[in-house]
């Protein structure tokens, strides 16, 4: 169905776009030049999101029936009674209702919103919450179908994620940067900020590798509150610049697109920072839009009691963090243990170093409920270059391997018939030889390779070429 309404905005949102009316997209809203375009009116009760301030909020048509039930308010919208029975277009006459007809669902769906319009009413945000679906502002407009430009849509998008007010870029250190780590200062819990590991009341005691070390943090501030951060690394030196640089971190935010603000911050501060906004990418930055990889180190004062989950400095050795493991111990740990477990590279992740043991094989540590010593090397049971042997039970190396079975060489013999190894377990010893292949022979009464075997009509039995002269003669002295 058609609505034939003007799209409702919540306060908030209606408010952002008054602010904004100077953007093309944001006048189209105003002017409700969007209500009549396809597809328009599927959605309705438009607002900033509750639970995520980067997100636009908006009831979407299939959830608009329950959505207005559930505000049972509809009773009061003038001319429209709810019965059992249905949707009842009412005149009101001092305490009297008439019934005038039974009006249909779409028909009140149309008054519903236009009275709302018309009498400046609301909704309860908490009942807008159930019924409503959360997008980012470009795809909040590409509902509109109104086939805006990627550069209007764009320009919107950053007119929106600053609606709250202006953000700003303060660097903190020592005691404020342990602050601005928890979750109570920041600006929600959305995105990559709100899902740190190290956002909690409990991790305010890692911090003092940074605190100790000059590392700052740099925080991108909405009033008191921050909606994203990075770290600060002073004085790296990287070998392709030819130059100490400071580098900027993983960046943490409330909202994506931020993160291209912390770039640019970077780009226009001279610093060097991560390509890629993840745990994983540790040795890849970039330095005046050029992209390079490297290996790099930040020398540390000392040892710690506890330490934070460090994203790219990654692996601590004597008095060194590094990027890239050489040897020593990883900080992955999100308890503040740091030390005490080390990095898996064949695992993918990090053990406890009671339940580690390196592998020369690998090099890399290991499981060590995983492993299995074969020829004094330390494997992973789940290498597919090893198997246990099916005849003596014993680990090997399919190197070793001694037939096309997952047999090892010890348990092979090598077989006349198929000039080869086989399992000895399932191959026949005749007269100091092997063979892959036998046959019984009834007449001898013993099993005989298939590849010596002759059928003896008289016998009706295999037998050996040598046993064909007894049989003729045998069968001659019975003619006789």
């Amino acid at each position: 169905m058609d609505f034939n309404t003007n799209l409702l905005f919540g306060s908030e949102f209606k408010a952002f776009l008054q602010k904004n009316k100077n953007n093309l997209i944001c006048k189209d809203l105003l002017d409700d030049k969007l209500s009549n375009k396809k597809g328009t009116n599927t959605i309705n009760f438009i607002n900033i999101a509750i639970d995520n301030p980067s997100k636009i909020a908006f009831i979407p048509r299939n959830k608009i029936r329950p959505f207005i039930t559930n505000l049972k308010q509809a009773i009061d919208v003038p001319g429209i009674l709810f019965t059992n029975f249905g949707y009842k277009a009412v005149t009101i006459t001092g305490k009297y209702t008439t019934l005038v007809k039974t009006i249909n669902y779409d028909t009140f769906i149309n008054h519903y919103f236009n009275t709302i319009v018309a009498n400046g009413l609301t909704w309860h945000a908490e009942t807008r919450q159930k019924s409503a679906v959360m997008s980012s502002p470009a795809k909040f407009i590409n509902k509109l179908e109104h086939n805006y430009s990627e550069k209007e849509i764009d320009s919107f998008t950053r007119l929106f994620i600053t609606l709250k007010g202006d953000k700003e870029f303060r660097v903190v250190s020592g005691d404020d940067l342990v602050k601005y780590y928890n979750e109570d200062y920041h600006y929600c819990n959305s995105g990559t900020l709100g899902n740190s590991c190290m956002r909690y009341d409990s991790c305010s005691e890692y911090f003092e590798l940074y605190t100790d070390n000059n590392v700052e943090l740099l925080c991108l501030f909405i009033g008191d509150k921050i909606t994203g951060r990075a770290l600060l690394w002073p004085e790296v030196y990287f070998e392709h610049l030819g130059e100490d640089k400071t580098f900027m971190d993983r960046v943490y935010v409330n909202n994506d697109l931020d993160t291209g603000l912390f770039k640019q911050y970077a780009v226009d501060k001279g610093y060097v920072y991560k390509e890629k906004q993840d745990y994983e990418y540790k040795d890849t930055f970039v330095f005046n839009n050029e992209s390079f990889d490297e290996s790099v180190e930040f020398k540390i004062n000392g040892e710690y009691d506890y330490y934070p989950y460090v994203d790219t400095f990654t692996y601590l050795y004597d008095d060194a963090l590094y990027n890239r493991y050489t040897e020593g111990e990883a900080l992955e740990s999100t308890d503040g243990t740091g030390g005490n477990v080390v990095y898996s590279e064949y695992e993918g992740c990090h053990i406890d170093r009671d339940d580690a043991i390196y592998s020369d094989v690998y090099e890399s540590y290991i499981y060590d409920s995983n492993s299995i010593y074969i020829n004094d090397s330390v494997f992973h049971i789940e290498d597919e270059n090893i198997c246990r042997c099916e005849s003596c039970g014993e680990w090997f190396e399919y190197a070793e391997r001694g037939s096309d079975d997952d047999v090892c060489s010890e348990c092979c013999v090598f077989a006349e018939d198929t000039d080869g190894y086989i399992d000895a377990s399932k191959a026949l010893e005749f007269d100091g030889l092997w063979y892959e292949e036998s046959t019984y022979s009834d007449y001898r009464g013993e099993q005989i390779p298939t590849c010596l075997a002759h059928w003896s009509n008289y016998e009706d039995s295999f037998v050996l070429e040598e046993d064909l002269e007894d049989i003729k003669e045998e069968e001659e002295a019975e003619e006789k």
